[in-house]
């Protein structure tokens, strides 16, 4: 049974992957004129082009490092808010009903605002941080909702302290399915703030060099940098589940 299933879920991913191909090469040929819709082989030989361009890296270093630290801000600052929601009833209210507003406001009317002022590298960041800041909030919520109340009642009642607490109650409930979380939502945080970077025109980006291709009907070079992008989340996504396997092993 084990067997089976492993075995479906290698061979589904591969049997979508092929039909994705061919749709694409069946739409392909027949876009006229060809730079609509170029073919998986001409985005493949564009692809390598651009992995072969310094440039390239200079960019996609400068989205990876914006992405980074955008995602970290927005992690802590989520887990303090879910922590002070948790603990400080008199705050939860207020925190509760920020992010749900937060979470209700049109992103695009964030990103037009705060892209009408430099500099743009610097809104892209911020665009992406209040778009994970209460998805961030909603799901370490919830993870903190799995720990023990009556553990967290006798913490009190003993009068352990907070930074113990944290270390010993906490982070060993919350870190394995946090690591998850935060590769998931760091592979999100890529998706956002390349989509930021495209609309700020932000030099020196991934998003950037979207831009300029999408300026030049560069359609080949667009999607090659697609493919680096989706490449790069399922990366993140699958190296925070090998971790958070590992991690679920040690403390077994």
């Amino acid at each position: 049974m084990k067997k089976s299933r492993a075995l479906y879920n290698i061979l589904f991913p591969v049997l979508l992957l092929l039909a994705f191909v061919a749709l694409w090469w069946g739409l392909a040929v027949k876009a006229d004129p060809e730079y609509i819709l170029p073919t998986p082989a001409a985005t493949l030989g564009k692809l390598w082009e651009v992995l072969s361009d310094g440039a390239f890296y200079a960019a996609f270093g400068a989205t990876l490092g914006r992405c980074a630290i955008t995602f970290v801000l927005s992690f802590l600052a989520a887990f303090g808010f879910a922590l002070l929601s948790r603990n400080v009833p008199p705050a939860r209210t207020s925190v509760e009903g920020t992010m749900s507003v937060l979470r209700a406001f049109p992103t695009l009317v964030i990103a037009l605002w705060l892209v009408a002022f430099p500099p743009s590298r610097v809104a892209a960041g911020v665009v992406a941080g209040l778009v994970m800041l209460p998805t961030l909030f909603s799901e370490l919520s919830a993870l903190l909702g799995e720990i023990d109340p009556d553990l967290a009642e006798m913490a009190k009642l003993y009068r352990v302290p907070a930074k113990r607490v944290l270390f010993s109650f906490y982070i060993p409930v919350v870190l394995p399915s946090a690591v998850k979380l935060a590769g998931a939502g760091l592979a999100l945080t890529l998706k956002l703030m390349v989509a930021a970077e495209v609309l700020a025109q932000t030099a020196n980006s991934l998003g950037g060099l979207m831009n300029l291709a999408k300026t030049y009907l560069e359609t080949a070079e667009l999607l090659a940098l697609l493919l680096v992008t989706v490449a790069a989340g399922l990366l993140f996504e699958g190296a925070a589940k090998l971790i958070a396997r590992r991690i679920g092993r040690w403390k077994a």
